[in-house]
Protein backbone atom coordinates (compact mmCIF):
# COMPACT_ATOMS: atom_id res chain seq x y z
CA UNK A 1 0.00 0.00 0.00
CA UNK A 2 1.39 3.19 -0.91
CA UNK A 3 -0.60 5.91 1.10
CA UNK A 4 1.14 9.36 0.63
CA UNK A 5 1.65 9.34 -3.87
CA UNK A 6 -1.24 12.11 -4.77
CA UNK A 7 0.92 12.94 -8.13
CA UNK A 8 2.84 10.61 -10.41
CA UNK A 9 4.80 11.72 -13.41
CA UNK A 10 5.79 8.41 -15.90
CA UNK A 11 8.06 9.27 -18.81
CA UNK A 12 8.93 6.43 -21.53
CA UNK A 13 12.00 7.31 -23.00
CA UNK A 14 11.77 5.78 -26.87
CA UNK A 15 13.89 5.62 -29.43
CA UNK A 16 13.57 9.05 -30.88
CA UNK A 17 15.54 10.35 -27.62
CA UNK A 18 18.11 7.27 -27.36
CA UNK A 19 18.43 5.65 -30.80
CA UNK A 20 20.84 3.17 -29.38
CA UNK A 21 17.99 1.97 -27.57
CA UNK A 22 16.48 0.24 -30.77
CA UNK A 23 17.95 -3.07 -30.28
CA UNK A 24 15.34 -5.31 -29.15
CA UNK A 25 15.62 -7.41 -26.02
CA UNK A 26 17.48 -10.74 -25.56
CA UNK A 27 15.34 -13.79 -24.75
CA UNK A 28 15.10 -13.56 -20.46
CA UNK A 29 15.58 -9.82 -20.58
CA UNK A 30 15.15 -7.87 -17.24
CA UNK A 31 12.53 -5.67 -18.47
CA UNK A 32 9.65 -8.68 -19.10
CA UNK A 33 10.45 -9.80 -15.28
CA UNK A 34 8.56 -10.00 -12.94
CA UNK A 35 6.20 -11.97 -14.85
CA UNK A 36 3.50 -11.44 -12.68
CA UNK A 37 3.34 -7.56 -12.40
CA UNK A 38 0.13 -7.40 -14.51
CA UNK A 39 -1.46 -8.84 -11.62
CA UNK A 40 0.15 -7.68 -8.59
CA UNK A 41 -2.10 -5.19 -5.67
CA UNK A 42 -1.33 -2.18 -4.80
CA UNK A 43 -3.49 0.51 -3.07
CA UNK A 44 -2.22 3.96 -4.23
CA UNK A 45 -4.89 5.34 -2.39
CA UNK A 46 -4.52 8.74 -2.49
CA UNK A 47 -3.45 9.28 -6.05
CA UNK A 48 -5.67 11.65 -7.77
CA UNK A 49 -3.12 12.76 -11.12
CA UNK A 50 -0.90 11.14 -13.07
CA UNK A 51 1.25 12.30 -15.97
CA UNK A 52 2.68 9.77 -18.93
CA UNK A 53 4.66 11.49 -21.49
CA UNK A 54 6.24 9.56 -24.35
CA UNK A 55 3.81 6.69 -24.71
CA UNK A 56 4.02 4.83 -27.94
CA UNK A 57 1.36 2.58 -28.07
CA UNK A 58 2.43 -0.76 -27.06
CA UNK A 59 0.84 -3.42 -25.31
CA UNK A 60 2.54 -3.07 -21.56
CA UNK A 61 1.80 0.84 -21.74
CA UNK A 62 -1.74 -0.47 -22.05
CA UNK A 63 -1.60 -3.11 -19.45
CA UNK A 64 0.29 -0.33 -17.43
CA UNK A 65 -2.71 2.20 -17.61
CA UNK A 66 -5.48 0.18 -17.18
CA UNK A 67 -3.57 -1.36 -13.79
CA UNK A 68 -3.17 2.35 -12.60
CA UNK A 69 -6.74 2.91 -13.28
CA UNK A 70 -7.28 0.17 -11.08
CA UNK A 71 -4.93 0.66 -8.37
CA UNK A 72 -5.24 4.60 -8.13
CA UNK A 73 -9.18 4.38 -6.50
CA UNK A 74 -9.40 8.68 -6.04
CA UNK A 75 -7.75 9.15 -9.88
CA UNK A 76 -9.43 12.51 -11.10
CA UNK A 77 -7.15 13.35 -13.80
CA UNK A 78 -4.70 11.82 -16.35
CA UNK A 79 -2.95 13.78 -18.84
CA UNK A 80 -0.97 11.38 -21.80
CA UNK A 81 1.34 12.70 -24.11
CA UNK A 82 2.36 10.32 -26.74
CA UNK A 83 5.45 10.12 -28.56
CA UNK A 84 6.31 11.68 -31.75
CA UNK A 85 6.93 8.55 -33.70
CA UNK A 86 3.23 7.76 -33.48
CA UNK A 87 0.85 8.80 -36.45
CA UNK A 88 -2.02 10.48 -34.61
CA UNK A 89 -4.30 8.20 -36.18
CA UNK A 90 -2.80 5.59 -34.44
CA UNK A 91 -2.27 8.09 -31.22
CA UNK A 92 -6.26 8.14 -31.31
CA UNK A 93 -6.99 4.63 -31.57
CA UNK A 94 -4.09 4.30 -28.56
CA UNK A 95 -5.83 6.80 -26.71
CA UNK A 96 -9.73 5.27 -27.43
CA UNK A 97 -8.31 1.73 -25.77
CA UNK A 98 -7.09 3.79 -22.62
CA UNK A 99 -9.69 5.30 -22.01
CA UNK A 100 -11.79 2.54 -22.38
CA UNK A 101 -10.47 1.75 -18.80
CA UNK A 102 -11.03 4.97 -17.23
CA UNK A 103 -14.04 5.14 -15.07
CA UNK A 104 -16.69 7.69 -15.36
CA UNK A 105 -15.11 11.14 -13.36
CA UNK A 106 -11.81 10.93 -14.75
CA UNK A 107 -10.58 13.53 -16.61
CA UNK A 108 -8.38 12.63 -19.59
CA UNK A 109 -6.15 15.00 -21.30
CA UNK A 110 -4.48 13.77 -24.47
CA UNK A 111 -1.48 15.36 -26.04
CA UNK A 112 0.93 14.92 -28.63
CA UNK A 113 5.30 15.21 -28.70
CA UNK A 114 6.16 17.59 -31.33
CA UNK A 115 10.05 16.48 -31.58
CA UNK A 116 10.66 19.48 -33.84
CA UNK A 117 9.73 21.99 -31.74
CA UNK A 118 10.15 20.60 -28.40
CA UNK A 119 6.32 21.69 -27.60
CA UNK A 120 3.33 19.63 -27.37
CA UNK A 121 -0.29 20.36 -28.91
CA UNK A 122 -4.09 19.59 -27.67
CA UNK A 123 -5.76 17.66 -30.17
CA UNK A 124 -9.74 18.07 -30.17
Amino acid sequence: MCTGVRNLVLTFVGTNHYPEAQTPCPSGCVCDQPLNWKTEELALNRLREVEIDGLRGTEHEAALVKRLFEWATVLEKMTVTSDCSLTKSTAKKFLRVLRSFSRPGIRMEEHRYLCAINTSCTWN
